[in-house]
């Protein structure tokens, strides 16, 4: 291990300095925009949301990264040396994991863009206008279980750094206190978009790591081929599990569901630049995980059968060591995986104390104070982050690894309590007693807390404890809201009085109007059922014990292997591998329609000098005639050109064969113009008769044609208004507008017919 260490002594110090150069970087870069009158939500978008800027790559690797922390690389294979192929069952809760997603965000996201949500808690507040359900589920069930998932991943780091590592004493504080000084400080600098450059090299250095692994551990040691079964060290392993643990298995693979209700993840989906973004950060994290969770359960059963037991509960670091001790491409791979190892907690680690911070920043500090300044919120963001940041480090001190052990037991049931207001808020028209759906979260809680602490602790079966609480909290919340006369009455104090979200409450008539025209993966009737039983078909449903052990500790029998896998895992591995192509494929489904855009209440005329409006019964999705748009007079303009838009005129032309059905059309006035910054304003709209007028255009110092990736919408600017920047956003289908430049007026009308 001495050379491992004089390798450690380089890469490690290394990455501490290049994620410290990307909080600079990122600082610097956010500098020169917040020096702009960016004020209040806009702030918060830039250090907690990157400006909802993440391309396509970054958005990849900073969900893979945040969700693969280093119990990936450390754990699994831990677990995988104690209780064998059943640790494959983590691949099923990742895809269990990206279900959930599937369910939830893509309607999330399209709220978020529309309605400007901030934070996790926003869409409870718009939709259910509670603040005991908002607090509730902000504090107990999402704000809770980030901070034990944080001081966990403080613990391993402690664990890593102290043992793995550089074998300084276990209760050492320093390696921790460092490292936890340096996640603060690039997180205060570069708030989210530095913390996504680190994810970015921190998935990069696990995928590759984990691929360099794979190939060197069943060339080195054989892999699993290489095993025999009548001599392996552990011959239970082979046998089909007992009927209770796969029931665990399976309740512990749904636990996954509760993913979705992580801050952090959410933060991410928000943060997301395109849809197509989400769209390839869903598949690589459902295809990832057989990369490198297979990876770790396939080093861990591997290792058995060539370190001494001793070192079977921490396999990691001993068979790390026989591998770099072959050659020196081996030894970079050890290194890289070390260096991984520490990247991946540090990874997850800053990403749950940013959403931590950032849900604080929303839920608690923007109410308190609306109308303050970038620098004050930014100043109280980082004081939260401190305060998260010193809690964490106390509570991994100050308990015991037992202590944590215990926490992590209901760390994810908590998460699923979370999810029944989200999914009944989205997709339950009728808006549902707040505090009924509080009063079920509660149940839930309840219930998991007794069945955990109260019956799995000192029973010898187990029992789905998550599962169970999350069943008993939606069927009180379906019974008690169809039975009449049920409800619990709240007072005027609960009521939530806001007009950020925009004027009126996010009914269930509105949320539909949305989202209309939108693929949805759960669109799909068959997609959920399918999964689930497919998930269910996973485990071999059979008496367990088989083959079974002699008096010698041996099998009766050789079972039946293919590939060193006995029938009953590669029935898991198939039904898995079976729900991580339906996901991907669910994943790339997903269609988003930008252009269905909330009502306004604006009821102003169009300009004078407004184009006529034409009418037309189709909606938008029908045909370019009903679209006229004009640009008047243009000059200076580098190109010169002209399009027709449905032989409307000369202007740009729009297409968009993916419009929906049009909403009840409204008059409509929207003015951009004259402040600094960046505004989203969608070009197309789903109404009936649209003119939209621009003008009094000139002097724009660049014009250039701009197409939509996604083929939607091609647009084509030939002369150039006053704005420096018009460009279209391919995915959302947006016109941004660079306000700091802008001096003119963007009207569009909508009238009936």
């Amino acid at each position: 291990m001495a050379e491992a260490k004089i390798g450690l002594y380089v890469t490690v110090p290394l990455y501490m300095l290049f994620i410290v150069c990307t909080g600079l970087y990122t600082y610097l870069k956010n500098r020169s925009q917040m020096q702009t009158s960016m004020q209040g939500e806009e702030a918060l978008s830039q250090h907690y949301l990157g400006g909802r800027s993440f391309g396509p790559f970054v958005t990849m690797m900073t969900l893979f990264a945040s969700l693969f922390s280093g119990y990936t690389v450390i754990g699994i294979p831990a677990e995988a040396a104690s209780d064998g192929f059943t640790a494959l069952s983590w691949i099923l809760l990742i895809q269990y994991v990206v279900m959930a997603q599937l369910v939830v965000m893509p309607r999330l996201r399209r709220l978020s863009e529309v309605r400007h949500y901030q934070g996790p808690g926003d869409f409870l507040s718009d939709r259910f206008r509670s603040q005991v359900l908002r607090y509730l589920v902000v504090i107990l069930l999402m704000l809770v279980p980030s901070w034990m998932y944080l001081t966990a991943q403080i613990n391993a780091l402690t664990s890593v750094f102290n043992r793995l590592l550089f074998q300084l004493p276990d209760d050492s504080p320093w390696g921790t206190l460092i490292i936890a000084t340096i996640i603060l400080v690039y997180e205060w600098l570069g708030g989210l978009g530095a913390v996504a450059l680190a994810d970015s090299l921190a998935g990069s250095v696990m995928l590759l790591g984990s691929l360099c692994l794979l190939v060197i551990t069943c060339w080195r040691f054989g892999g699993l081929s290489g095993l025999d079964a009548q001599t392996y060290p552990k011959p239970q392993f082979y046998q089909v599990p007992e009927l209770d643990t796969q029931a665990s298995l399976w309740g512990f693979a749904v636990s996954g569901l509760g993913f979705a209700a992580l801050p952090h993840i959410m933060q991410r989906v928000y943060a997301a630049k395109h849809t197509h973004s989400l769209k390839l950060a869903w598949s690589v994290m459902a295809c990832g995980s057989w990369i490198v969770q297979a990876t770790g359960v396939v080093f861990g059963i591997v290792s058995v059968d060539w370190i001494t037991p001793a070192e079977w509960a921490q396999p990691f670091g001993p068979m790390l060591e026989l591998v770099m001790d072959t050659n020196w491409a081996n030894y970079l791979v050890g290194l890289l995986l070390f260096t991984a190892t520490l990247a991946a907690i540090m990874s997850t680690a800053d990403s749950l104390l940013l959403a931590i911070s950032h849900t604080l920043a929303v839920d608690f500090l923007l109410p308190l104070y609306p109308r303050a300044s970038a620098a004050r919120l930014s100043l109280l963001g980082k004081i939260s982050s401190l305060i998260s940041m010193v809690i964490a480090v106390g509570l991994s001190f100050l308990m015991s690894d037992k202590a944590l052990s215990y926490l992590a037991q209901v760390q994810f049931g908590i998460s699923l309590q979370a999810l029944p207001p989200f999914v009944i808020g989205l997709y339950v028209k009728r808006r549902l007693d707040p505090w009924l759906l509080a009063a079920g979260a509660l149940l839930g809680l309840a219930l998991l807390f007794i069945l955990e602490y109260g019956y799995n602790n000192h029973a010898a079966s187990q029992v789905p404890a998550g599962l169970i609480a999350l069943v008993s909290n939606v069927a009180f919340v379906a019974v008690c809201s169809v039975v009449p006369g049920v409800s619990i009455p709240a007072g005027r104090w609960d009521a939530i009085h806001t007009t950020r979200f925009g004027e009126g409450e996010l009914t269930g008539e509105l949320l539909a109007s949305l989202v209309a025209g939108t693929v949805e993966p759960v669109s799909f009737s068959w997609y959920l059922p399918t999964c689930v039983l497919l998930s269910l078909l996973a485990l071999p449903m059979v008496a367990g014990g088989s083959p079974p052990i002699d008096s010698e500790g041996r099998l009766a029998y050789a079972p039946t292997l293919w590939l060193g896998c006995p029938d009953w895992v590669w029935n898991l591995i198939v039904a898995t591998l079976a729900i991580t192509l339906i996901n991907v494929r669910m994943a790339w489904s997903w269609k988003s329609n930008a252009c269905a855009v909330q009502p306004s209440t604006d009821q102003a005329q169009l300009s004078a000098n407004a184009p006529p409006q034409h009418s037309a019964t189709a909606s938008c999705a029908s045909s370019l005639a009903q679209l006229e748009v004009q640009l008047s007079p243009l000059s200076n303009a580098r190109g010169a050109a002209s399009y027709t838009a449905g032989g409307a005129g000369d202007g740009w032309a729009l297409n968009d064969a993916a419009l929906a059905a049009a909403p009840n059309p409204l008059k409509r006035e929207d003015r951009v113009g004259g402040l600094a910054g960046d505004f989203d304003r969608h070009l197309c709209r789903p109404v009936e008769d649209q003119a939209l007028n621009l003008s009094r255009l000139d002097n724009v110092k660049d014009c250039r044609r701009i197409g939509a990736r996604s083929a939607v919408m091609d647009v084509n600017v030939r002369h150039s208004p006053t704005v420096d920047s018009l460009c279209t956003k391919s995915a959302d289908h947006r016109v941004s507008i660079d306000r700091s430049l802008a001096r003119s007026t963007v009207r569009g009308s909508r009238e009936h017919p």
